[in-house]
């Protein structure tokens, strides 16, 4: 990579949480002499005056000198920077993350999967890929007589902004909006930065399968059909099922759970006790979830989140997470 590839530092802070690189000197360094040029590649976390900071695969942070800095400032001046593209596309990240919440009966057709479950969340649609193989319409068709026959309606979940004049074209409609969020997952000691106003003394437990009181609060959060969520729920080779108990009554008070695949670790069904909550557990239980994913040696994390959960996407921002891409999921206009 040359410095002439490389626009000359044409970032914002509106650029924050995209993937750049950017080229600095090494210091002591003449900006005439290339050979002392180096690049960093990775997430924008910051941009201020006078310093950038940028966070690395491996989830280390890099401070670069950033116009305007003084010469004493100790850091590498940046000399050019661009916007590059994510490290895994919004197609394939959809893909990783079926891993860790997969269907109980699936259907490939080209480079879509109809996917089922009966649980009435995301192991309940489409996953849309690049190309099904046949015209859209045709697709379409198939998705209608699949789920037909199994008393359901179809439900394509598809990466913004595919497809979106097509399927309104075609009479469908989007039903509900997500937004996959990433982040590095924490080393073994967590993050010595991260305060919670009210945190909780808590107790963590990690284990392979659910427990009756872990299953019991999640379907207080969202009533599901054990005998079919059950087998999503254990059904990657590396998941771990965790409980946050109070120190002091032992009474569980918040659960979460991930799951290991392709270099990324899955968060899901984080659920607080309704007399819990607001006091930082939801905080307290997606960073002991970010450790366990440090110890199966996968860097980063994903979850998901509706776009109409606010709280909770402002809760998984201070906790690092940055939107990845959204998607939206589409139904046939009844």
């Amino acid at each position: 990579m040359t410095t002439a590839n490389h626009r000359h530092l044409p970032l914002t802070a509106a650029d924050v949480g995209r993937r750049v690189s950017l080229r600095s000197l090494r210091l002591p360094a003449s900006p005439s002499d290339a050979s002392d040029a180096f690049d960093t590649v990775g997430v924008l976390r910051s941009l201020q005056p006078g310093r950038v900071e940028i966070e690395r695969r491996d989830g280390s942070l890099v401070a670069l000198g950033w116009p305007p800095h003084p010469s004493d400032s100790g850091l590498a001046p940046v000399v050019a920077g661009r916007v590059v593209p994510p490290e895994v596309s919004a197609i394939d990240l959809q893909r990783i993350a079926q891993r860790g919440w997969p269907p109980r009966e699936s259907r490939r057709l080209g480079d879509w999967e109809l996917r089922w479950s009966d649980t009435g969340g995301r192991s309940d649609s489409v996953r849309v890929g690049v190309n099904p193989g046949m015209p859209l319409t045709l697709a379409l068709d198939v998705a209608r007589e699949w789920y037909h026959k199994r008393d359901a309606i179809p439900s394509l979940q598809v990466p913004r902004p595919a497809l979106t004049p097509e399927l309104r074209a075609l009479g469908w409609e989007v039903t509900r909006s997500v937004a996959l969020m990433t982040a590095a997952n924490a080393g073994p000691h967590g993050s010595e930065t991260t305060s919670h106003a009210t945190t909780q003394a808590l107790e963590f437990v990690h284990t392979s399968e659910p427990d009756d009181e872990w299953l019991g609060l999640l379907h207080d959060d969202e009533p599901f059909e054990a005998a079919s969520l059950l087998p999503v729920l254990v059904a990657p080779t590396h998941v771990t099922f965790l409980s946050a108990r109070d120190s002091g009554s032992g009474a569980l008070v918040g659960i979460g759970r991930a799951s290991a695949a392709q270099g990324w670790s899955g968060i899901t069904s984080i659920v607080v006790a309704p007399t819990w909550r607001r006091r930082g557990v939801a905080s307290q239980l997606t960073e002991e979830l970010l450790r366990w994913g440090a110890t199966q040696s996968v860097p980063r994390s994903y979850l998901q989140v509706l776009g109409t959960n606010e709280v909770a996407h402002a809760m998984y921002t201070s906790a690092g997470f940055v939107t990845h891409h959204h998607y939206d999921y589409w139904s046939p206009v009844s």
